[in-house]
């Protein structure tokens, strides 16, 4: 009944296969395959966009978003901050989309704290900061975030520890430097999808039951 919803689930499975794959290929570099999949994507960019933002479309919570952004580097708070402050600017963004509140802290351990007071809908995060660094820093936040999705925003395009972070928990992996402001957005959009998504599915099982019982006794009477 509703598309969409298979649509993300592709959507998902196959970037987390893409992101799994690209570091097994034997005799070519994660470059290398991204540079072959850049080539491809470009011949089907307009058709992707338009597709992605008409689907990609988080509707929870009425459409505003909480991000926290674990950040020690004041440059890129400024710049996240620019991006996420006005994220209809690009022409080819749906003229409707979600709002983000962008709060910002330099620190792992100040992040677990806001989780713990705040409710939370994504995270952006820099795997090296002042209490941690490298993938300990996805692995102890995974531990405390229970749900929230995490985005890695990094400087690091080390191929091993891009698979690694997948394999950590994360949905996406950017790269500084490398990033668009539509990418960001998109990547962010994408993440909270995916994660509505998943609680509607986690949600199926008892629906089908309540309902399977309905008609069982329907059909007794």
């Amino acid at each position: 009944q509703d598309p969409s919803i298979a649509f993300n689930v592709l959507q998902s499975m196959a970037g987390k296969i893409k992101i799994l794959g690209e570091g097994q290929v034997s005799g070519l570099t994660i470059g290398e395959n991204l540079l072959n999949l850049d080539v491809k994507n470009k011949q089907s960019e307009l058709t992707y966009n338009f597709l992605i933002d008409k689907v990609v479309q988080p509707s929870n919570n009425g459409g505003n978003f909480q991000i926290l952004m674990i950040e020690d580097d004041p440059d890129y708070q400024i710049l996240a901050q620019s991006w996420l402050a006005d994220p209809l600017g690009p022409k080819f963004l749906s003229p409707v989309g979600p709002h983000f509140t962008l709060k910002q802290t330099d620190s792992l351990s100040k992040a677990i704290k806001i989780l713990k007071e705040e409710k939370i809908d994504l995270i952006v995060l820099d795997l090296n900061l002042p209490d941690s660094s490298g993938l300990e820093t996805i692995s102890r936040l995974f531990k405390k975030a229970g749900n929230t999705p995490i985005v890695v925003f990094s400087g690091s395009n080390d191929e091993e520890q891009i698979l690694l972070a997948a394999r950590h928990g994360a949905e996406d992996y950017l790269i500084k430097g490398e990033v668009s402001k539509v990418q960001f957005i998109r990547s962010i959009r994408s993440a909270l999808e995916r994660s509505h998504v998943g609680e509607k599915l986690l949600r199926l099982p008892s629906h089908i039951n309540s309902n399977h019982e309905v008609n069982s006794a329907t059909t007794t009477i």
